[in-house]
């Protein structure tokens, strides 16, 4: 694995989804499964997958570093990376998960998948680690 500060770089897909006549809400996708995400929240779930952007999300203290420069991109936001280990005692393996959520949204989220992995199985790790999102594709929230 490269040592790079650009190994802790993800492509992501950030999309809105919403099913008929409800709120949409954002969603950061790593881009190498988003078109099976897609499909699963389309046909199992019945979500509309909307307008989904490339983009690329770097750790806080890179973007702060490129500032000047990611002040000019057309999509700029603060994103969170979740990462959590979930131990299923029916298996007895432990899974490493990495989730990207909107800093708006980190506490809802973060109390959704507590409530969904703890059905049957424990969180044992949890680290949250801020970032910014950037695309060139879309207009949005600037960098600050």
């Amino acid at each position: 694995m490269s040592t790079h500060e650009s190994a802790h770089r993800h492509r992501l897909m950030y999309t809105s989804i919403a099913r008929p006549g409800e709120a949409a809400s954002d969603r950061w996708i790593e881009a190498s499964a988003f078109g099976l995400w897609q499909c699963l929240m389309e046909t199992r779930h019945g979500f509309v997958v909307e307008a989904p952007t490339p983009c690329v999300w770097l750790p806080r203290a890179e973007s702060n570093r490129y500032q000047a420069m990611l002040a000019h991109q057309g999509f700029c936001t603060e994103v969170v990376r979740l990462n959590f280990e979930v131990f299923d005692p029916r298996t007895g393996i432990a899974d490493l998960h990495t989730r990207f959520v909107g800093h708006a949204e980190l506490e809802l989220v973060t109390d959704r998948l507590y409530q969904h992995f703890s059905r049957d199985s424990k969180i044992t790790l949890w680290t949250s680690n801020p970032g910014t999102a950037v695309s060139s594709q879309r207009d949005a929230t600037a960098c600050a």
